[in-house]
């Protein structure tokens, strides 16, 4: 629990005036010596009150020897506590001191080293020879073909065309085993036209076959054949 600085003064008394640097605005005027010196100063202080107090309590306990101060052992304590705070206070400065301290060194130091390098004589062999710029690109006159954007899938829709029919095949010639009798399984087969004739050419073909049997054109026309 921290303390006032009016508590202080009430505690200390005339050692308040060693307290009194560690506090701010004091603190940020002094010195890196004297603020080492102040340290040292307080911790004197609080080692002697310590001392002070555990002898107190070995006095309490009986092992040690009696002193008339034993029962203010609080008061005593209190004045130890404020005095550690105050070193606690000194040396949080002087380690900020320090680290000021330390990055200016660092930073001279860097600096240095960066103007030692710019002012050295930097060493450039020659390169020696070097590459051509190698061989010239040559435009293509090869004609570049473009897909019809209508044709993009049909490769891979005609396969699919092509793999339904194969399972259709396999599943008529499944059906067909499991039923022989069955005449719904059996393939139909119809006559072959000439893929070369036009509609239409295939009746006049017939009609012309059919002449050329006995009685064909008029079997054709419903009359008997003549004698």
């Amino acid at each position: 629990m921290a303390t006032s600085i009016s508590a202080e003064r009430r505690l200390l008394g005339d050692d308040f005036a060693l307290v009194a640097q560690s506090h701010h605005p004091a603190l940020a005027d002094l010195s890196p010596e004297d603020a080492v010196a102040l340290a040292r100063t307080l911790r004197e202080h609080r080692d002697r009150l310590r001392g002070m107090v555990h002898g107190n309590r070995r006095a309490r306990r009986g092992k040690g020897e009696p002193r008339a101060a034993a029962s203010h052992d609080p008061a005593l304590l209190r004045r130890k506590q404020v005095f550690a705070a105050a070193l606690k206070r000194v040396n949080a400065r002087i380690e900020l001191l320090h680290g000021e301290a330390r990055r200016a060194y660092h930073a001279a130091a860097l600096k240095g080293a960066l103007e030692r390098k710019r002012a050295a004589q930097s060493h450039h062999p020659a390169s020696g020879p070097t590459a051509g710029g190698g061989m010239r690109a040559t435009a293509s006159g090869k004609r570049r073909t473009r897909m019809d954007p209508r044709a993009i899938g049909s490769i891979s829709q005609a396969g699919k065309a092509a793999q339904a029919r194969r399972d259709a095949r396999r599943q008529a010639a499944a059906r067909r085993a499991d039923h022989p009798g069955d005449a719904v399984g059996r393939p139909r087969f119809r006559a072959r036209q000439p893929r070369f004739l036009r509609p239409g050419h295939h009746r006049r073909l017939s009609c012309e076959r059919g002449s050329l049997r006995p009685g064909g054109r008029d079997h054709l026309h419903g009359r008997s054949p003549e004698v």
